[in-house]
């Protein structure tokens, strides 16, 4: 069975990218656009990784990581944020987020990362 990514990414244009992506890479997803999503569908079923928006109001990253690390879920976590928003990275890094990185570099990386998880 193919890898479950966990995408927490509202932006409908960006989560589009992402899907499509994880489809070419023969990966499974499903969506969460609340911190208690991020937290449900995680606990149904442990995903190989978390994507999250650093960025995003509804995501609420810090404390999706939270809820996640409350619960002892120990899934790999990769997040991305806007290149001028680095505080934004290192605040999520301290609430556990394992990779961080600018949206820019993500998107360029996305077939790879896909893979990776796939």
């Amino acid at each position: 069975m193919p890898g479950l990514v966990l995408v927490a990414v509202p932006d409908l244009l960006l989560q589009s990218r992402i899907l499509d992506a994880a489809k070419r890479g023969g990966v499974r997803t499903v969506v969460a656009n609340t911190p208690e999503e991020v937290l449900a569908h995680a606990r149904a079923e442990l995903p190989a990784l978390v994507l999250l928006d650093l960025e995003s109001p509804r995501v609420q990253a810090v404390r999706a990581l939270a809820l996640l690390r409350e619960a002892g879920l120990d899934v790999p976590t990769l997040g991305f944020y806007g290149h001028v928003q680095a505080q934004v990275a290192e605040r999520a890094k301290q609430a556990g987020l394992q990779e961080a990185m600018t949206r820019g570099a993500f998107v360029q990386r996305l077939d790879e990362l896909m893979a990776r998880y796939a």
